[in-house]
């Protein structure tokens, strides 16, 4: 008997859970914004040109002809990160080095006048063109002991949706 109240007690449990089981379901919706793809062109290199030993310092700013003019493009007034690194020196094949340092702008305009500072890391908005501008400009430092040669160094740029 004991035996007997044992199995119906577990036929009663198992038939409990079969009536304690629900069916349920749910939906989910997938949805995706597609935005421009974002990038950055440079309108020309940065050239000091010909400069002569001793001549001190040469400043190009961001303003001037030579300077150069870098555009981001982009989805209209979206956030974008800006970062770029410089090298401290630009250097000759055989590893002489001449200081430099670079000055970077950025302004919603093409335009240099009115541009603010900025730093690698920050953000910027683009306009309601999708575009943005920075601007480079720098100094180098040529001493009167300088070794002669071709000196160059990279400025490289990088951007990113700060979504």
């Amino acid at each position: 008997m004991k035996r007997f109240l044992s199995t119906l007690a577990v036929f009663a449990l198992s038939a409990g859970f079969v009536f304690a089981q629900d069916n349920a379901s749910e939906s989910v919706q997938c949805t995706t914004v597609v935005i421009k793809s974002l990038s950055i062109e440079k309108d020309k290199d940065l050239d000091f040109g010909t400069v002569a030993q001793g001549v001190g310092e040469v400043e190009i700013e961001v303003g001037d002809d030579a300077a150069v003019k870098l555009t981001i493009t982009g989805q209209e007034y979206y956030d974008v990160l800006v970062s770029y690194s410089s090298p401290d020196y630009l250097e000759t094949s055989d590893g002489d080095q001449l200081s430099f340092e670079e000055k970077v702008k950025h302004n919603a305009s093409s335009e240099a006048a009115g541009a603010s500072n900025i730093d690698s890391g920050d953000s910027v908005q683009l306009n309601s063109n999708g575009n943005h501008y920075l601007f480079l400009g720098g100094t180098i430092d040529v001493a009167a002991n300088q070794a002669t040669g071709f000196y160059t160094g990279t400025v490289s740029f990088s951007v990113e949706y700060d979504l």
